[in-house]
């Protein structure tokens, strides 16, 4: 006999429960899912957009510097054009220099015109110097410093004045070339000491060192100036301290110096006597022109034979280029072991006759003055 069972309320309860809870989990884990999806969308956005800011930023840099080379590139551009036109402007032949009337003289009229006067004798002058100081410096003949300035020295005791528009610093290149020269001729030659003392016997007169007088040379424009020099030389004011004078010029002092070859003879001979006839600390003053001459004489050497070991070198280098080949010879050789190149045939035609010249001295030539 079958019995009907009564539900249990518990149980309904329990499984309604489990169900609720059942569907609550699910709601909870697509709600997850979906704030997952979510970030992982926004974080996909957010990458997008700052790669995008990147690349944006890159190409708008790139541009902008671009536009910034293309500007210097121009501005550098524009800068060498306009140094072009002036360079053509101010070196070219057409160039304008004096406008005299109608006639405009160009760059191009006055060079050949200087050229034509001067040209060969410059040009050769500096082919010549350069030949001279290539051998001397690769035969180690090159003068020493020490050995220029004694020359320069020698010089001056001897009253040898710079030459009228002559620079000091061109006199002494001038006398290291010169000294160069020397020694290329005189190297090999040989000298004994024998003869070095016959010529000092014979030649007592000729070596004899003349009176030398070493002054302050002072140039004053006026008689006030002149005797404002006087009194600052007679306090003992020093040749530098009298050139930062206004007015006052010293020889020897911020490059001035006196050239009394220049001078007219008569006037020449009259300063050189005044100073060979003053005694130490003497001050006098000499009319020259429109203005004076101011001379101090601070130390006096009087006329004297030097003894043959004082003077032995200078007088076998005399010697020897006594015994040398002449200048010429020498110059010619050296043109010839180091021939120049022209590009240009009517330069070359200024040297046509050291070109033929010959390298040795012929029998009995007479030799270039080398006297002691």
């Amino acid at each position: 006999m079958l019995s009907s069972s009564k539900p249990n309320p518990f149980k309904a309860l329990q499984k309604s429960a489990a169900l609720s809870w059942k569907n609550f989990r699910r709601s909870v884990s697509r709600s997850h899912q979906e704030n997952v999806k979510d970030i992982h969308s926004l974080r996909q956005e957010q990458t997008r957009n700052f790669r995008w800011q990147v690349r944006n930023l890159f190409v708008t840099y790139q541009a902008t510097l671009w536009r910034r080379i293309a500007l210097v590139m121009g501005a550098i551009t524009a800068a060498a054009l306009a140094g072009m036109a002036l360079m053509y402007f101010r070196f070219t032949p057409a160039r304008p220099l004096v406008t005299v009337g109608r006639h405009v003289i160009q760059r191009r009229e006055f060079q050949e015109k200087l050229e034509g006067v001067a040209g060969q004798a410059v040009l050769t002058k500096i082919v010549f110097a350069d030949l001279v100081r290539q051998a001397a410096i690769k035969a180690g003949e090159m003068p020493t410093a020490s050995q220029v300035d004694a020359r320069l020295a020698d010089m001056q005791r001897h009253g040898q004045t710079l030459p009228t528009g002559e620079t000091l610093s061109t006199l002494r290149e001038d006398t290291v070339l010169d000294m160069a020269m020397e020694n290329l001729r005189i190297a090999g030659i040989i000298v004994t000491p024998a003869e070095i003392a016959q010529i000092y016997s014979r030649n007592k007169a000729q070596l004899t060192e003349p009176a030398q007088v070493q002054s302050i040379l002072v140039v004053a424009p006026s008689s006030f100036e002149a005797q404002n020099a006087t009194n600052l030389l007679s306090q003992g004011k020093t040749a530098a301290q009298i050139a930062t004078v206004p007015e006052m010029h010293v020889d020897g002092e911020n490059n001035f110096h006196i050239n009394l070859a220049s001078l007219p003879l008569p006037l020449h001979k009259k300063i050189v006597q005044t100073a060979l006839e003053m005694s130490s600390g003497q001050i006098t003053s000499v009319p020259v022109g429109t203005g004076f001459l101011v001379i101090k004489c601070l130390h006096k050497n009087p006329a004297h034979l030097p003894s043959l070991p004082e003077i032995q070198e200078k007088l076998t280098r005399a010697v020897k280029l006594q015994k040398a080949p002449a200048t010429s010879v020498e110059m010619a050789k050296l043109y010839k072991a180091n021939k120049p190149s022209f590009d240009m045939d009517r330069y070359a035609a200024y040297f046509s006759g050291i070109d033929r010249a010959e390298v040795a001295a012929p029998a009995g030539a007479p030799k270039a003055n080398a006297a002691p």
